[in-house]
């Protein structure tokens, strides 16, 4: 395998979903591929290798078909009653303001002989690779439908929510995932002020005199 290893809700998180499947009566094939969709899905930087043949060369078409061939506890593939929540779609914004509050809604289906215990999201920050930042817990808004109230992301940049859900019986759902744009508040626009020019008074006109100057006729 390549990269870190990420973590589940309930363990290591390749090996989560690996084992479930083989629980469920999957071929190691089956189980892997499982257990690598999941990985494709929440943390993409860990790629998982399947090798069979000790030849040290891993993901070859041989190696699949190998596993194809092997199980545990039975015939390869058998169809079983226990299925885990399905989470069918996920909506929420693409874009957020940084601060600015949104929120998310998700549609999950469950066996009917079992309910959701909980549905949540882990959110990871730009820079967080393997630990998430924030957990989001979903309340019931009908049969199927959960929503939650998004806030609190702050640093800028591409933020990535993994959402699972959790039935009575405690399976655990495969992942699904939102990637939510913070970007940086408008910087506000300031208009400067212009100071008024005050023009002063014009004085009013003087008035006209006329001197009028006659010759001294009588001395």
């Amino acid at each position: 395998a390549k990269g870190l290893a990420a973590i589940s809700p309930q363990g290591m998180f390749f090996s989560t979903y690996f084992l479930a499947s083989l629980e469920r009566g999957g071929s190691l094939y089956r189980a892997f591929q499982e257990a690598k969709w999941a990985l494709e899905v929440a943390h993409p930087a860990q790629v998982p290798s399947l090798e069979s043949n000790d030849n040290g060369l891993s993901n070859e078409k041989v190696a699949g078909l190998v596993a194809q061939q092997r199980s545990f506890g039975g015939a390869a593939d058998l169809a079983v009653e226990e299925w885990p929540p399905f989470i069918r779609e996920v909506s929420g914004p693409s874009k957020l303001l940084q601060k600015q509050e949104s929120s998310l809604t998700v549609t999950v289906s469950v066996q009917a002989q079992t309910s959701l215990k909980r549905i949540w999201a882990e959110v990871y920050a730009p820079k967080a690779q393997l630990t998430s930042t924030q957990t989001i817990d979903l309340r019931s808004v009908s049969q199927e439908r959960y929503t939650a109230k998004l806030s609190g992301l702050q640093e800028l940049g591409s933020h990535r929510l993994v959402l699972y859900g959790e039935d009575q019986r405690g399976n655990l759902s495969g992942p699904a995932a939102l990637a939510i744009e913070v970007v940086a508040l408008p910087t506000p626009t300031v208009t400067p002020t212009v100071t008024p020019t005050v023009t002063p008074p014009t004085a009013p006109p003087m008035p006209l005199v006329y001197a009028i100057f006659l010759p001294q006729i009588l001395r």
